[in-house]
């Protein structure tokens, strides 16, 4: 990225991102339904959003190809960085995947003109329970997460980028099959657009990292910057263009940042994609000994601005001053134990734990889909 990325980043360049989609996989979709028809292709879309993995035996020879096409890492990725990555995720993923809940979606579902389309992606899954609809997405978020960050991910045999194409495709298959008449293109750009698209790819790495901060989790400047061209590498596989993937860190916070203040804004959609949030953590993860922890972490997590816009306004008390600082307290001592065998374990560690066991009871108790947690990951979090 050039020197003047504050330049290249202004309200118009983004403005112009927010018409653009990602052509090759759109054309890809469009070729399918002039080919089979709308009716072959909706099915084919429907049998994506309603797998957890890419189901490549029941898929078009044209996806198949599309995969094989988009299956090399570019020529600029730095393996070693990849790997520095990868082994910050090891160390630290439960807690990753708990700031995903609590700070990455949400920090999305604020971005009123984005969140639209999230609403709109219910819409077109053939379920009538609303709140089962956007818990499968929500849980299938976190395997995404697991499947582009586990060690080994892009190489032969992994599953990164078979699950960044599903993703792919099924945004492609969402811009196509959202009717006209649900959607304003002028006031809010294309569906699923390079803005939002870029928007994501760094809450997804940027927010995650500020959550380790937040936390008192040390991560060095090496694995930070690390972690931000592992993420340029997963939105080049995304569709994201080369002119929305910063290079370091510091871009990354400012790109995100200005997407940020154009986006975040009181939305019907924000609000009702943040409550089955909240459900989804009470109801699957068993905070009941707690109910109001999620709204506290998340109102942490986001800051009291961002959490107002959401509706996310825990009852006062002094636990949503306590837990917080406690968490931190407790996370800061056990960081500092050389042996991890030790009884005592970080709260945020067994919450993240947790989040990862109930994800898992989640998905395998719905009609037979399969949480699939690496087993190199499984033995590093002891599950």
């Amino acid at each position: 990225m050039p020197a003047n990325f504050k330049l290249l980043w202004n309200d118009d360049f983004l403005e112009k991102k927010r018409q653009l989609t990602d052509d090759p996989a759109d054309k890809i979709i469009r070729r399918l339904v002039l080919d089979k028809g709308p009716q072959e292709a909706k099915r084919i879309f429907d049998t994506l959003i309603s797998n957890i993995h890419f189901p490549l035996n029941e898929l078009p020879t044209e996806l198949i190809q599309f995969f094989a096409r988009n299956r090399d890492l570019p020529e600029w990725a730095d393996k070693e960085q990849m790997k520095i990555a990868q082994d910050l995720f090891v160390d630290h993923g439960p807690k990753f995947l708990t700031f995903l809940y609590y700070k990455s979606l949400p920090t999305l579902y604020a971005c009123k003109k984005g969140a639209q389309v999230l609403v709109q992606t219910g819409r077109l899954a053939h379920e009538d329970d609303k709140q089962l609809q956007f818990s499968r997405r929500i849980a299938e978020t976190g395997q995404f997460l697991l499947d582009v960050m586990v060690p080994g991910g892009f190489d032969q045999g992994g599953k990164a980028v078979e699950s960044i194409m599903k993703v792919r495709l099924v945004h492609a298959s969402i811009r196509k099959f959202i009717p006209p008449e649900r959607w304003d293109k002028e006031s809010l750009g294309a569906p699923i657009n390079q803005e939002d698209m870029a928007c994501t790819l760094l809450t997804f790495s940027i927010s995650l990292l500020d959550g380790l901060h937040q936390f008192g989790v040390p991560a060095s400047p090496e694995q930070e910057e690390a972690y931000m061209h592992h993420w340029r590498i997963i939105g080049h596989f995304l569709g994201v263009q080369a002119d929305l993937l910063p290079d370091t860190v510091k871009e990354g916070r400012y790109l995100l940042d200005k997407v940020l203040f154009r986006q975040t804004e009181v939305s019907e959609a924000g609000i009702i994609l943040t409550d089955a949030l909240i459900r989804f953590t009470t109801d699957n993860l068993h905070s009941d000994f707690f109910p109001e922890a999620p709204k506290i972490t998340m109102q942490f997590l986001l800051g009291d601005e961002k959490s107002a816009k959401l509706g996310v306004q825990p009852k006062s008390g002094c636990m949503s001053v306590i837990m917080p600082e406690f968490i931190k307290s407790f996370f800061k001592i056990v960081d500092r134990l050389e042996d991890r065998s030790e009884p005592i374990e970080a709260i945020l560690d067994q919450i993240s734990l947790i989040v990862i066991r109930q994800s898992v009871n989640y998905f395998n108790t719905y009609k037979g889909q399969k949480f699939r947690i690496p087993e190199n990951l499984q033995k590093a979090w002891k599950l």
